[in-house]
């Protein structure tokens, strides 16, 4: 039996490490507490004569970094002789390095303390490694914003994949619907989070404070908002007696850390009644999958796993397909299902050259009375593949391949609508949709919405132009560059037939979709993130067809208004 310090509970174990210096062998264990601090345990490394005898040990109490805990329940790696990463509870990491292995000459074994606050979005992109230098006496830590750079190849790919998750989070969680055609919520890149509200006749944008950065919205479910911020906390935003609050389910009872989430809510048109058996799914950082029980507020966690020899990657779907089947994409791009009521994992027969992209599916299916049905992926290649279930024939697989020639899909595929139609984002900015015409599957093009062009008539006064109505020329299906009126567009007026008119331009905006996984507003609604962050609106018409309906300006877009004017007969 091995003693440990009087009041302290631990809660991760890891790693082990030799110490070999000042001329001992030492067998080290790296322990972190439940308050966050982190703490070796050295025994001495024993031949068999000393076995039974008296054995010296020595608890030593490495503490935390100075503004920030060690993470609970997560162990330390050790990146190489002296150098032990701990993940803190802010999403950070900490670096200690041990006595005698340390040194004051530059390179990785500089005795620094590095804390650097969370990434923003150009960080993300470049990953350079930079920190802010502080010196502590004793015990070193070093929190790195690092990447591609970083020497050892283990802890590289840790990194990439911890920004990737990011990344992910940013591009395919952006946006959720709350209500059709009421409201919605909208994530920015600085982690504020907005509702878009429809009240008494008027769009209102209302923005939802919270103590830490947003980084998703993972789930709507019966009222309530799932949201997961920089540190991978799970929160619910919903409404008690005293107004909203937030809700944190990490920090419930078996809570843990979460980095993605399912993909859709329901399928519009087709909602579930709650049941006692409703839970949501997760992602954990580890790549397990979670089970976060949320029937009659009975919360419960429960981990489920993953796939033998591979971890998550992405949630494909939750049930929509199959009632109590998650589909999942593992890291190795293969396709695997979970079901909840024997707890079983098990892979589905795929070609070898079919590798998934670690992207959410869309389902397709007529209803839930319907026993056929697919499941929509996008292929590592950039293709449209389709698992499609029928009773007669059973599992199969179908390529869909590419919207157009050199087109391919910029993100995860989806929404779905009527069971026969699903909508994909282009690499060139361009909305496509794959619809069932009969038997027979076929790609349709809807582009992408038209700059808003405001006409002020010669009699109007150009000072005034921020009253004047906005014309949205969506029906025009030409190339923008081609519009009627753009060969006409100068920044000298030159009046033509003693008629001038004076035309508003967004000349810094950029209506090209952005790979943002849209999201259904409504039965017959789409939403689509813009690249300069505005979001368009493509609805479905009386007749049938989908068209461009409006653009909607959201709090923290860098769209800027310039003004130039033409003349006109």
């Amino acid at each position: 039996m091995h003693t440990t310090p009087k009041d302290v509970s631990f809660s991760a174990l890891g790693p082990t490490f030799i110490n070999e210096t000042f001329g001992t062998k030492t067998f080290s264990i790296f322990l972190t507490t439940k308050t966050g601090l982190a703490y070796e345990y050295q025994l001495p490394k024993l031949s068999g004569a000393a076995r039974g005898n008296g054995i010296s040990e020595k608890w030593i109490n490495h503490g935390q970094p100075q503004d920030a805990k060690v993470a609970r329940s997560i162990p330390g790696v050790l990146v190489q002789a002296g150098r032990i990463l701990f993940a803190l509870d802010d999403g950070r990491l900490g670096e200690l390095h041990l006595s005698g292995y340390c040194t004051e000459a530059h390179g990785p074994s500089n005795c620094i303390e590095g804390v650097r606050d969370a990434l923003d979005q150009d960080d993300a992109t470049d990953f350079g490694i930079s920190s802010k230098i502080r010196r502590r006496k004793g015990r070193i830590y070093q929190s790195h914003s690092t990447g591609h750079k970083t020497q050892n190849h283990a802890l590289q790919s840790e990194i990439n994949e911890t920004f990737l998750t990011i990344n992910n989070i940013g591009t395919l969680f952006r946006i959720r619907a709350m209500q059709p055609d009421r409201s919605f919520f909208l994530v920015t890149d600085s982690g504020m989070i907005f509702e878009h509200l429809y009240n008494e006749n008027l769009w209102l944008w209302l923005k939802h404070d919270h103590s830490s950065p947003i980084r998703g919205v993972l789930g709507v479910y019966n009222g309530s908002l799932f949201v997961v911020d920089d540190y991978g906390h799970l929160f619910i935003r919903e409404r008690d007696s005293s107004g909203l609050i937030w809700v944190n389910c990490s920090a419930m009872e078996g809570g843990r850390q979460v980095a993605l989430g399912p993909p859709w809510d329901a399928v519009h048109g087709q909602d579930r009644k709650p049941t006692k058996e409703d839970a949501l799914f997760f992602v954990s950082r580890s790549g397990s999958l979670l089970q976060f029980t949320v029937a009659l507020r009975k919360f419960v966690w429960q981990d489920c796993g993953q796939p033998q020899n591979t971890q998550v990657a992405f949630i494909l779907d939750q049930e929509l397909l199959r009632y109590n089947v998650v589909f999942v994409v593992g890291k190795d791009g293969r396709l695997y299902q979970y079901n909840r009521v024997s707890r079983s994992w098990y892979e589905h027969d795929q070609t070898p050259h079919l590798v998934l992209s670690s992207l959410p599916g869309v389902v397709v299916r007529p209803s839930f009375m319907s026993m056929s049905g697919s499941l929509f992926m996008r292929s590592e290649d950039g293709g449209l593949v389709e698992f499609h279930w029928h009773t007669m024939d059973g599992w199969r697989w179908t390529v869909h391949g590419i919207p157009e020639k050199d087109v391919k899909l910029s993100t995860a595929p989806g929404p779905s609508f009527e069971g026969n139609q699903l909508f994909v984002i282009g690499s060139n900015g361009q909305v496509y949709s794959r619809y069932l015409d009969g038997k027979k599957w076929k790609w349709k093009g809807f582009g992408s919405p038209l700059p808003e062009i405001l006409n002020l008539f010669p009699s109007e006064d150009a000072s005034d132009i921020h009253n004047r109505e906005w014309k949205s020329h969506s029906d025009y299906k030409g190339d923008i560059k081609d519009f009627p009126y753009n060969n006409q567009l100068s920044s000298t007026p030159e009046a033509t037939s003693g008629s001038q008119h004076i035309y508003f331009i967004d000349i810094d905006c950029d209506e090209k979709v952005a790979p943002v996984r849209p999201v259904p507003f409504s039965r017959d609604s789409v939403l689509f993130m813009l690249r300069d962050g505005r979001l368009g609106e493509l609805r479905k018409t009386e007749d049938g067809d989908w068209k461009w309906i409006r653009i909607i300006n959201t709090p923290t877009s860098h769209c800027r208004s310039s003004y130039v004017t033409a003349s006109t007969s």
